[in-house]
């Protein structure tokens, strides 16, 4: 039997909203649920999204499906249980600081509560509501004409550099930072940075905290691939958050991250082991051959992004995909705020103009 996760469809919730239709899934010939296979912005492993609305107003659910826990192996089932509620009420309360904090370049909660459809565990339904927007930048970007895509691109970037630099400012790194959660509002004229869900806070307990990857490991940097775990908080989290940032530049103009080109650079015997690969060895021993990587990977970037924007560009991405993630950040940024994302958000707000006043001269 399906989850009543899936069964939401016309539910009134508190604050006037009701649940409309699924989204980023649907149902089979059969009437069972169905995920897009390539689709894993409906909300994770453990939740499932719906648009919902309130008069005029549409928004996004994030319904959590707590019947996942029931599943798990036997003798597991609390531990499970114990996971998935830590994980979601660490999400809302998360939520509810950046609310507080207007963190504006941050999808923001508008409500959380709880559905309950039945008598037994698997019949409550935590939720969150949240902003919705007109799709993620994987989308949005087929549909922008080409006089204006530089300046689209830009202004993305550096509304994700503020989106970052909000959540760094109180101590949270977001550790999934990849297109897919990198949204556009077009009624704001905005992009902001959503899914916190694998986000960490610093000093505070939550599950993926533990885990060598707290977010997308086709996103993660090189580092946490082989394993190689600093123990400074700002280098490990912070650092990866940076990383990400500086794939997400090189998706806009080479179509796919950094971590995907260096791994198809580098070969078998020096791949990670979760990779296919076969390096035992530690992460310093295999740096040079990652760097060796990555500057192929610069020098194909460089083919490809418009000649006026090169420089910058190219010097960004260096700049923050780092691999030694101990000289990541902005040189002029390292002595005082090795992290500090300041001096890209004014960098890309800056080039959006340049190339807002070049499309209007052509």
């Amino acid at each position: 039997m399906p989850s009543p996760v899936f069964g939401l469809a016309g539910t009134k919730l508190e604050g006037g909203w009701t649940v409309d239709s699924p989204f980023g899934w649907s149902f089979d010939e059969a009437g069972l649920p169905r995920r897009p296979p390539d689709d894993k912005g409906s909300g994770g492993n453990f939740s499932v999204g719906y648009v919902v609305k309130r008069g005029d107003q549409t928004a996004f659910l994030k319904a959590i499906d707590l019947s996942v826990a029931l599943r798990a192996a036997s003798g597991d089932i609390l531990n499970r249980l114990k996971r998935i509620i830590d994980t979601a009420t660490f999400e809302q309360s998360l939520c509810a600081m950046c609310g507080e904090r207007r963190m504006d370049r941050v999808v923001l909660a508008l409500a959380a509560g709880e559905i309950v459809v039945g008598p037994n565990l698997q019949d409550r339904v935590p939720y969150i509501i949240f902003e919705l927007a007109d799709g993620d930048v994987r989308r949005q970007i087929r549909l922008v004409n080409e006089n204006v895509r530089a300046e689209w691109i830009f202004k993305a970037l550096q509304n994700a550099a503020v989106g970052l630099r909000q959540l760094h400012g109180a101590k949270v790194a977001h550790q999934d930072m990849k297109p897919s959660n990198l949204l556009h509002f077009s009624k704001q004229s905005a992009f902001k940075v959503g899914d916190v869900g694998r986000a960490i806070q610093e000093g505070v307990a939550v599950p993926h905290a533990e885990y060598g990857i707290a977010g997308d490991p086709a996103y993660a940097p090189p580092e946490l691939l082989y394993g190689h775990y600093l123990a400074d908080w700002n280098t490990r989290r912070l650092g990866c958050d940076l990383y990400m940032f500086g794939s997400l530049i090189a998706f806009f103009f080479l179509g796919q991250g950094i971590t995907a080109m260096l791994m198809n650079r580098i070969d078998q015997p020096h791949l990670p082991p979760h990779r296919g690969g076969g390096w035992t060895g530690t992460y310093v021993e295999v740096l040079p051959i990652v760097q060796r990587a990555f500057s192929s990977v610069l020098e194909e970037l460089q083919l490809v992004v418009p000649a006026k924007f090169k420089d910058e560009v190219v010097a960004s991405v260096r700049e923050l995909c780092e691999p030694n993630p101990t000289l990541r950040g902005h040189p002029k940024s390292r002595k005082q705020n090795q992290f500090d994302l300041s001096r890209y958000a004014t960098k890309f707000d800056l080039l959006s103009k340049h190339a807002a006043i070049a499309s209007r001269s052509a």
